[in-house]
């Protein structure tokens, strides 16, 4: 998969030990709006903002299987696993906030289709810390109120996905 961008923050020691977490990211569109969760809550503040549904790849699990299986956790859709193609790589690297290591993120995206007739349901992981829920979005609201809120939350993950938004308004495929 082309590696798209990497967002180093060069703020770790080189010989620290370092974390990875790869994980999987889900571009989905249906009737033209985008398949997002939307986070507010008292972790980020009570500032708003999506993200595209995904998480963490699984000891032997295959960046498919993991794409299927996180689609379904945080939205309830089932995805046609022939549509899924890859789109590219985000990586993030910095500082682990908890431990004294080298935090080292590879994010795949991958353009897919959700089968149809379902509905957008509440995340199984929704709770009012995170304030997380499912939703469709125009890709222009999406990319407006994530650039909005990225000047008041910082966060790499926040910049990572307004990149992949801007790449798509583009018509990047």
């Amino acid at each position: 998969m082309r590696l798209l961008h990497t967002f180093d923050d060069q703020d770790y020691a080189d010989n620290a030990p370092r974390i990875v977490r790869e994980c999987v990211r889900g571009i989905i569109f249906m009737d033209e709006k985008l398949l997002v969760i939307q986070r507010r809550g008292e972790i980020w503040r009570g500032v708003r903002f999506y993200e595209f549904p995904g998480g963490g790849i699984e000891a032997g699990e295959s960046h498919a299987d993991a794409l299927i299986r996180e689609i379904w956790e945080e939205t309830g859709f089932r995805i046609n696993p022939g549509s899924i193609r890859a789109f590219g790589e985000v990586r993030e690297i910095r500082q682990d906030l908890f431990e004294n290591a080298v935090f080292d993120q590879p994010s795949y995206y991958y353009l897919a289709e959700a089968e149809s007739n379902q509905n957008v349901h509440f995340s199984e992981e929704s709770d009012e810390w995170e304030g997380r829920q499912a939703m469709l979005v125009s890709l222009e609201d999406a990319l407006a109120l994530n650039s909005q809120s990225a000047s008041r939350v910082i966060t790499d993950f926040l910049y990572r996905e307004v990149f992949i938004m801007q790449l798509l308004s583009c018509g990047y495929k």
